[in-house]
């Protein structure tokens, strides 16, 4: 699973930059990956932010009935995910604006070049 992050880290003891796979730069990614890295963020958010609804649906179904259940549920699903997405954007904004920082920095990019790590040419900012 891609993620947006520095793609190498420069070992303390002997200066030689070490790859971190999953890692690259918004702007090195293919199409391909930032749509699955978007995509499975998104997903994981909405899990996340369901599971007040499920919770409380189960505790409706082992024996409570209370009023308006239902619009509490999709109260709880609905709220539950707005905040996980919302949490998944800031996050994702903040990693893709230090990515941003980082790339418009030339020593970076000729350190990227030098490792072999920018091999092609950045695609537009998106």
């Amino acid at each position: 699973m891609p993620t947006v992050g520095m793609p190498f880290e420069t070992c303390a003891a002997c200066g030689v930059p070490v790859p971190r796979p999953p890692r690259n730069e918004w702007s090195l990614m293919s199409s391909g990956d930032k749509s699955r890295l978007v995509g499975t963020a998104f997903a994981r958010a909405l899990s996340i932010g369901l599971l007040p609804a499920l919770a409380y649906g189960l505790s409706l179904f082992v024996g409570s009935t209370a009023p308006n259940a239902t619009r509490t549920v999709l109260v709880l699903g609905g709220v539950g995910s707005a905040l996980a997405c919302g949490v998944v954007i800031a996050r994702l904004a903040k990693d893709v604006g230090r990515s941003r920082r980082r790339m418009s920095d030339p020593m970076y990019l000729a350190r990227l070049a030098e490792y072999g790590m920018a091999d092609r040419e950045p695609q537009s900012v998106s």
